[in-house]
């Protein structure tokens, strides 16, 4: 075999000669590919001869010359062989070869929105709620716009695609221990910035909702955080959140103790609607901060008593709602009020309380019918010129108002009360759940118990799901189980999570829902509200 190899390339010789001289006259770059190219077609030439000969079984002799292969093939002619010049990055590149695209794998899909599902729904709600990405509520087993909303908020968080789609990539995501809870910052955007945005253009820190969180949310943010005790980092989290939406919460415009002109303009307007118990001076004092507060809950506003450019814009609209002291509210404006009946000699001071309760509503009667005006037991706008004038007429030191009967240390109403309050409440069902909502038309669920109970005639003034639970002025209930008609339902679900509903009986409550995205009515006796009572309250 070895002797067939020889003589084949002996008989090429010209052919091998020819190549080897060619190959010298090549660039280096045109030895790596297109020579060695040729190269393997040379070897293959040979190796086919050798074949044909091989299978023909006749020997081969030195001084023959080869014979053509019996494959068909020519001797190649490498005078008229063309190997292409390399490419040196002027001229044409070369066509790539073809390559196949890598495969992809589809994501897993577990859920979209409009999904039912008995037990992956409700796993899902309840860690997004743990996350703080939906407040708090009883899980449900239907994967609506509302949770849908949530994890994207969830993804946007987490820099992945924004599209409210549950792929198991994005469950193992929301179930990891590392997941993060919400957060609002520099770059986001969305309906959730927009009622942030809200809320600050209220509390006069920023001039424009946009829907954006650009560097003007941020440093509005930075500052009202300063202002308010908390960590001045720019983003909204859950803390900072809850401070927003809180009574408490510090504004950016008057504040107790500021004096001008400006402040003395709306002392004005805010006696003329009833809600200054004192002679306006320009500054802002307790008296002006009770006044505002009060102003802000007659007008569907966070009554947190700062002139901020929502409660400004109401204050000098024309269509401001007058005020009306009545049975049910609580406040520095009643306390003062109570201490002009005493000084007058219609209460004793035992019942200077703060609390409007039905000693307070008898002695009002009393002081309408002696300066002939209409007797309704509330203190309204013309009632309050009256007790803050100077022509007023008191009943004398014989007459005081309180022996025995009644009380100014909470309560009042009845059963009409209760009826009337859980009218109002129904009448809601439907209405849509929004963040910050009081009303008339949207709601979250402590603006919707804040605006029944006022509608109902109870002046409460709005408090926080986590605010409902220091309230000391209602008969408490500590039992699920002994709650009524018409009672307010506190739960707790953790230290910065609660909720609040009114019980329209005692199995059964009407309650602005985040995961169903309104206002609904349900039962509260199942384990989940069990779970999380904290209280009641018995307004009536």
């Amino acid at each position: 075999m070895r002797e067939y190899i020889r003589r084949a390339l002996t008989a090429s010789g010209d052919c091998a000669k020819r190549f080897v001289a060619w190959i010298k006259r090549q660039k280096a770059s045109t030895l790596c590919c297109a020579g060695a190219g040729v190269l393997a077609l040379v070897l293959l030439i040979v190796v086919l001869a050798a074949t044909a000969n091989g299978a023909g079984g006749a020997p081969l002799s030195a001084a023959v010359e080869p014979e053509p292969l019996e494959s068909g093939l020519a001797e190649p002619n490498f005078d008229e062989l063309t190997i292409p010049e390399p490419n040196d990055g002027d001229g044409a590149e070369e066509t790539p070869a073809p390559t196949m695209a890598p495969a992809v794998d589809e994501p897993v899909i577990l859920l979209t929105q409009g999904d039912t599902d008995e037990s992956l729904v409700p796993l899902v709600q309840s860690r997004l709620m743990g996350l703080y990405y939906m407040d708090a509520d009883e899980p449900t087993s239907y994967f609506g716009p509302a949770t849908a909303q949530a994890l994207r908020l969830f993804q946007r968080r987490h820099g992945v695609e924004e599209d409210g789609v549950l792929t198991q990539e994005c469950y193992d995501m929301l179930m990891a221990s590392d997941a993060l809870r919400y957060v609002a910052s520099v770059g986001d955007e969305g309906t959730d910035i927009s009622e942030i945005q809200q809320r600050l253009y209220e509390l006069d820190y920023l001039g424009s909702v946009t829907g954006y969180f650009g560097t003007d949310t941020e440093a509005a943010v930075k500052l009202f955080q300063k202002n308010n005790g908390l960590t001045s980092d720019g983003k909204v989290g859950v803390e900072t959140k809850e401070a927003l939406y809180s009574a408490d919460a510090k504004a950016n415009y008057f504040y107790l103790g500021s004096r001008s002109e400006v402040v003395q303009r709306y002392q004005e307007i805010l006696k003329s609607l009833g809600y200054l118990t004192t002679t306006p001076d320009g500054i802002y004092g307790e008296d002006t901060v009770a006044a505002v507060r009060r102003f802000q809950e007659r007008n569907s506003l966070i009554p947190d008593g700062y002139l901020g450019p929502k409660t400004r814009e109401v204050l000098t609209s024309g269509n401001a709602q007058a005020n009306a002291l009545m049975i049910g509210m609580s406040g520095e404006d009643v306390r003062r009020v109570q201490v002009i009946l005493k000084n007058l000699d219609y209460l004793y001071e035992s019942h200077c309380t703060g609390y409007f309760g039905s000693i307070t509503e008898t002695a009002v009667k009393e002081f309408q019918r002696r300066n002939d005006l209409g007797v309704d037991g509330k203190v309204g706008r013309l009632t309050m010129a009256k007790l803050t004038g100077d022509d007023m007429v008191g009943p004398g030191s014989s007459y005081v108002v309180g022996g025995g009967s009644g009380s100014d240390s909470g309560g009042g109403g009845g059963e009409s009360g209760v009826r009337l309050l859980i009218q109002i409440a129904r009448s809601k069902k439907g209405c849509p759940y929004v963040l910050g909502g009081k009303g008339p038309n949207v709601f979250d669920c402590s603006g919707l118990v804040y605006w029944c109970l006022n509608q109902a005639g109870v002046s409460q003034p709005y408090l926080t799901s986590i605010g409902w639970r220091s309230v000391t002025h209602y008969q408490r209930i500590s039992s699920i189980d002994d709650v009524q008609a018409g009672d307010i339902l506190v739960f707790k679900m953790s230290e910065t999570q609660g909720h609040v509903g009114i019980a329209v009986s005692g199995s059964v409550m009407v309650d602005a829902s985040n995961n169903q995205g309104e206002v609904v009515e349900r039962s509260f006796m199942s384990s989940y509200w069990d779970t999380h009572f904290y209280c009641a309250y018995r307004v009536f």
